[in-house]
C-alpha cells in the first residue's frame, strides 16, 4: 500500500503519554522511553492511513505533535545531532540528501565512501572514549597484553588490536 503521508492519531491521552518520556534539560529534551538500534527514541502510534500500531522515531512524532503532518520521503532531523533528542526547536525536516549533507558538514562520517558510519565517541555503539583509547595505546606500548587490556575495558581483544594497529579510531592519534 503506497501512502504519501504517515497520519498519526495525536490524542491528548497519546501526546500526555508521549511527554512522560522525556526528560527536559537546559538544551536537549532526552527520550528516556525505548529506543531503536542507532539511539533514536522508538514510540508506537496509532497510524490512520495504515489503520493500525506502527513504530516510528519518537522525534518525528514530537515535531508533528508540533507542527502538523510530514510527508513520508521527508526527514525530521537533529540540529543538535543528539539522536535521543526530542526538542522540537533542535528538529527541522529535510530531504535524505539534506540529512546527508548535513552529517557529512558536521564531520559525522568516517568516509562517505563507507556509507553511514559515524566515528568514535559519535558513534552511540561505542564502549570506549578518546581517553580509553588514548590509555589503551599507552598500555600496549608499556607492553601489556592486547588479552589483559581488553578484560579491563570490557571489549573482545581483536577490538584492542584493531586500535593498536590503527585499523579503529585511526583519526585519534597516539598520545
Amino acid at each position: 500500500m503506497a501512502y504519501a503521508e504517515v497520519i498519526p492519531l495525536l490524542t491528548k491521552k497519546t501526546i500526555d503519554r508521549f511527554n512522560k518520556y522525556i526528560k527536559k534539560t537546559d538544551s536537549c529534551w532526552l527520550w528516556t522511553g525505548r529506543k531503536f538500534t542507532a539511539g533514536y527514541g522508538m514510540f508506537e502510534i496509532y497510524d490512520l492511513n495504515l489503520g493500525k500500531k506502527r513504530k516510528t522515531t519518537s522525534h518525528r512524532i514530537s515535531w508533528m505533535i508540533k507542527n502538523g503532518t510530514i510527508k513520508r520521503n521527508l526527514f525530521v532531523c537533529h540540529s543538535c545531532d543528539n539522536p535521543p533528542c526530542v526538542n522540537p526547536t533542535h528538529l527541522f525536516v529535510g530531504t535524505q540528501s539534506m540529512n546527508l549533507q548535513d552529517a557529512i558538514a558536521k564531520g559525522r562520517f568516517q568516509n562517505i565512501a563507507r556509507g553511514r558510519q559515524l566515528i568514535g565517541e559519535k558513534n552511540n555503539r561505542t564502549k570506549l572514549t578518546i581517553d580509553d583509547v588514548t590509555a589503551i595505546k599507552v598500555l600496549n606500548s608499556r607492553g601489556m597484553s592486547s588479552l589483559m587490556i581488553s578484560q579491563i575495558f570490557n571489549v573482545s581483544e581483536n577490538c584492542i588490536r584493531r586500535i593498536v594497529s590503527g585499523h579503529s579510531w585511526k583519526y585519534h592519534a597516539a598520545s
